[in-house]
């Protein structure tokens, strides 16, 4: 049983990378995610070589991070993220 007084100091947000991009990746920036301070865990499923498409659900998002911090960190990592991430394509 947890006690009422118990407060979480920390949060964990699973974070989804956009893509606005449809076309042959050339070129990935940004996909070292251990640069931010409260990474956990994070996997990049785009491939320089591999087409992307524009991300419209769960399955085609192009990268995934785990993030564990301060709530400030942690939204502050978050827009990192997905701003710093960019994905170059070959357009189709």
């Amino acid at each position: 049983r947890v006690p009422l007084s118990f407060a979480p100091s920390l949060v964990a947000r699973h974070v989804y990378i956009p893509n606005d991009k449809a076309g042959k990746v050339t070129a990935i920036k940004g996909n070292n995610f251990d640069r931010l301070k409260t990474h956990y865990g994070s996997i990049v499923l785009a491939k320089v070589g591999e087409r992307v498409k524009i991300a419209t659900n769960i399955m085609s998002f192009p990268a995934f991070v785990w993030l564990v911090g301060t709530p400030v960190d942690v939204e502050e990592d978050t827009r990192r993220a997905r701003e710093e991430f960019i994905i170059e394509v070959e357009k189709e």
